[in-house]
């Protein structure tokens, strides 16, 4: 069964609309350092964070581009991005689904368009560049599965341009197409994929002098500090919490399947498996939004595995079975219970994602609120996250977590903190104010913080979050 161009758009609009609604109260931090560089560009004051300062501190080019281009008609970029995300989403699901037409496993199809948007660990990198990302890869993989190599070319370069990791699965392509393919080389692809990606590498090199991301540096060292769990050390923990035993189980007998019978699919799982040892040898922290791939890749896995036992009952009823058993009512039946628990699972998930908040945000947007109208301009704030602070202060801002600057980033490490780095960069940078969750570095506050700054302002947190006060010093240098 095929879906028509209205199904598919009707489709589209009621679960990208779903997914935008519930997200309506979820935010968290890291997004906003890419909002403020697509606020800054569209306001015209460059590709930048702080103003006159080039750093890249954005790992998603093409979505800061797309998100600058964009608000001008509709100025709430943090809105603006969910909206995005929550269409992408969708458009995974129907990507998948399109996929698994032209590779004949069509069960595959239909568990993503129940599985993929709704998916918990999806849902909630909402906001960012991920589900473009997602969708961008997922684009280039039905191009590739349809022959079509000059689109599936362009769409990496894409998916390359909203995150480097993209190119991974551009590798992954090229090796399958040179391998296997008997066809010529598509070279108006690869001259269109050079020219999308050379483009943005002379532009990186020329006006940051460096393509590689501040961001990226700074979870590297991140990933060193004693209390951070490392990519590989939080991806089995991560997935239990979200999943369940019947979904692992099936996207075990997937893979297998897969690489067994359905040799197609496995390029997906190559990807996956080259995906998650380039993070792991990286060394970066195990942040939510990093398993982007591996959430796409678990769920086709699923998909697999109820396919792979469809067409065992298939087999054994088509050679053992009494001829009056409705033999396709039984399958439909074990589909049915295979996929029954999955869904119940994440629809509770679903309804926990609408009442999900950050307790940081409301206080953080306050605090930037206030600094935007009661500071001069030019002035210089620290603080330890500056993704939504950032945003609101409209002020030059000094990260303790080294993600703006990378000579705080170089601070961290094995035999360091994140209280070693603040001390650092207040002694090197001189910020004239400072905002400090309370008692977050006690060794700041007794020392510099009592000897040169005063409270100016505190931002109590509500008092059923674990969010500790916020308070803004005013500092004499």
């Amino acid at each position: 069964m095929r879906l028509s161009f209205g199904w598919r758009l009707l489709y589209l609009g009621l679960v990208g609309y779903l997914v935008f609604v519930a997200s309506s109260n979820w935010v968290y931090d890291d997004p906003f350092i890419t909002y403020r560089y697509a606020q800054n560009l569209a306001h015209g004051y460059g590709f930048v964070y702080n103003s006159n300062q080039p750093a890249l501190s954005t790992t998603t080019p093409l979505f800061t581009l797309l998100l600058a281009s964009v608000s001008p008609f509709w100025n709430d970029i943090p809105n603006l991005a969910k909206l995005i995300g929550a269409i992408s989403l969708a458009l995974g699901g129907l990507l998948i689904w399109e996929l698994a037409q032209t590779w004949r496993t069509p069960i595959v199809g239909w568990t993503s368009l129940a599985l993929y948007p709704f998916f918990p660990l999806l849902l909630l990198t909402v906001g960012s560049e991920e589900p473009l990302f997602l969708a961008f890869c997922l684009t280039a993989l039905v191009f590739y599965a349809r022959h079509r190599y000059d689109l599936s070319l362009t769409f990496t370069a894409l998916a390359g341009l909203t995150r480097p990791d993209g190119l991974l699965l551009a590798g992954v392509l090229v090796f399958e197409f040179l391998f296997r393919k008997r066809v010529p080389v598509p070279w108006k692809g690869v001259f269109t994929f050079l020219c999308i990606i050379s483009a943005w590498f002379i532009f990186a090199w020329g006006y940051f002098d460096s393509p590689i991301p501040i961001t990226l540096i700074a979870k590297q060292h991140q990933g060193m500090l004693g209390i951070s769990q490392s990519f590989a050390e939080r991806f089995l923990p991560l997935f239990s919490i979200y999943t369940g035993r019947a979904a692992i189980i099936l996207a075990l007998c997937g893979m297998l399947f897969a690489f067994w019978r359905s040799r197609r699919w496995t390029l997906l799982f190559i990807w996956a498996i080259l995906y998650f040892v380039s993070y792991s040898m990286l060394g970066v922290s195990g942040y939510h939004w990093y398993y982007g791939p591996l959430d796409a890749v678990f769920i086709v896995a699923i998909g697999l595995g109820i396919h792979a036992t469809n067409s065992s009952l298939a087999w054994v009823l088509r050679n053992f079975s009494h001829p009056k058993i409705r033999k396709d009512y039984l399958r439909y039946a074990v589909i049915v219970l295979l996929i029954t628990p999955i869904t119940v699972k994440q629809a509770f998930g679903f309804r926990d994602f609408l009442g999900l908040t950050d307790p940081r945000y409301p206080v953080y947007r306050a605090a930037g609120e206030w600094l935007s109208s009661n500071t001069p301009k030019d002035i210089q704030v620290g603080a330890f996250e500056t993704g939504i602070l950032g945003y609101y202060a409209h002020r030059t801002m000094i990260e303790f977590a080294g993600l703006l600057q990378s000579d705080i980033a170089n601070q961290l490490g094995r035999d360091a903190s994140y209280e070693q780095a603040a001390d650092w960069a207040v002694a090197h940078y001189k910020p004239e104010y400072l905002v400090l969750q309370k008692d977050k570095f006690p060794g700041l506050e007794r020392g510099y913080v009592t000897k040169n700054c005063q409270l100016v302002k505190d931002f109590p947190s509500a008092s059923n979050t674990q969010m500790p006060v916020l308070n803004i010093y005013a500092c004499d240098n």
